[in-house]
């Protein structure tokens, strides 16, 4: 994630889920909102397939986390012009942000706010990476529906308090069709962090 997170044309996310929890280790940035999420794209497009590392491409695709090729393709493939687009500038100790989205997609689209840490390091206690320390990169700390972009343009301000979760140091905004519990594929997408403003 933190190679990902490097480049500047995409937005990984890491979303912890509770897997681990049945396997005798807890872990602690997991939440059920996530695991309930992996759960529902896993039933859209993956053939209910849940595994880990599992990654979502553009809410459409699927593939090994660890697969940095896979997920290029897959980016490559399903980055398709959808007519939407987030504009985000700081102001103050806060963030204006624009979202846009087409006809089309006015009925189903809704904004998603999502507080970030961007490096979080973990001892891990069980599995494969036992006894290893790893930092993962861009964590979800929470998920945030700010509902229905409602027209072709909606303005939203987000204060720093928004985003005072967990030690959070940044957030993702993103346009996405269904909800929290029900998601589908991602129309657009902002990163703010410590590294500034990416959409």
């Amino acid at each position: 994630m933190l190679e990902l997170a490097k480049q500047r044309d995409m937005i990984p996310l890491t979303y912890p889920v509770e897997i681990w929890d049945y396997l005798g280790w807890k872990d602690t940035l997991a939440k059920p909102a996530f695991t309930r999420r992996q759960r529902a794209y896993a039933a859209m497009v993956a053939g209910k397939r849940v595994y880990t590392p599992q990654t979502i491409v553009n809410g459409t695709a699927h593939c090994v986390g660890s697969d940095i090729k896979a997920i290029g393709r897959l980016k490559a493939s399903t980055t398709k012009p959808t007519g939407s687009g987030l504009a985000v500038e700081k102001a103050g100790d806060g963030w204006n942000a624009t979202a846009f989205v087409p006809e089309a997609a006015l009925q189903r689209a809704r904004l998603m706010l999502l507080p970030i840490t961007s490096r979080q390091i973990v001892q891990i206690g069980r599995g494969e990476n036992s006894g290893r320390t790893i930092t993962y990169g861009n964590v979800v700390r929470d998920l945030i529906d700010l509902g229905p972009v409602g027209g072709p343009e909606r303005k939203v301000s987000i204060a720093r308090k928004d985003i005072a979760i967990d030690n959070a140091d940044g957030f993702a905004l993103l346009i996405q069709i269904g909800s929290v519990e029900a998601p589908a594929s991602v129309l657009a997408g902002a990163l703010i962090g410590p590294d500034g403003i990416r959409a």
